[in-house]
């Protein structure tokens, strides 16, 4: 049985490497279904038709994503266990949710007084996001809660340090805290 697209010259065009793997697969699944075995030497024998194809096809693919950030934070080597017990406790809340670099942060401090006001929250601590705001966390008491004012202040500016340079709303894959 003839197979029109195979028939030619050897496809030996100036391919990239994903171009000429999407012909090798243009070429298996054209012998497969004209019912002819997708031998070497008749996979090589993929017409020019085919190889333009499978190089258009590889153009349009999308660019690979590129892996979402990491965080890395560090744990003050002088804190106390309680101290690292809340710098945990924050690091399980930042991976919860999904996080993506915010540039465009608005903070409402009433509701930040609010909330220290009705928590008894003390001098020793702060009144944190549990999702960052600078990791697209939102401005509500639902989003607060109490942390020692260390951990708080360490964390905000080592996130703040990391994801500067990243563009608004790049995904953030997880936070990872080193002793």
């Amino acid at each position: 049985m003839p197979v029109p697209i195979l028939v030619g010259v050897a496809a030996r065009v100036a391919l990239s490497y994903a171009a000429k793997k999407a012909a090798k697969y243009a070429a298996k699944k054209a012998l497969k279904t004209a019912g002819r075995k997708a031998t070497t030497s008749a996979v090589k024998k993929v017409g020019k038709k085919a190889a333009q194809k499978s190089a258009k096809s590889v153009a349009k693919c999308p660019k690979a994503a590129k892996p979402p950030k990491t965080i890395v934070l560090k744990a003050n080597p002088k804190w106390t266990p309680r101290q690292l017990a809340d710098a945990k406790k924050k690091v399980q809340a930042l991976n919860k949710s999904p996080m993506k670099g915010n540039k465009k942060i608005t903070r409402d401090t009433s509701k930040t007084s609010k909330f220290r006001k009705e928590n008894k929250v003390g001098k020793r601590h702060d009144v944190d996001h549990k999702q960052d705001l600078q990791l697209g966390g939102k401005d509500d008491a639902k989003n607060m809660w109490k942390l020692d004012k260390s951990v708080n202040r360490s964390f905000g500016k080592q996130i703040n340090n990391q994801i500067k340079d990243l563009k608004h709303g790049t995904p953030i894959g997880k936070v990872i805290l080193k002793k």
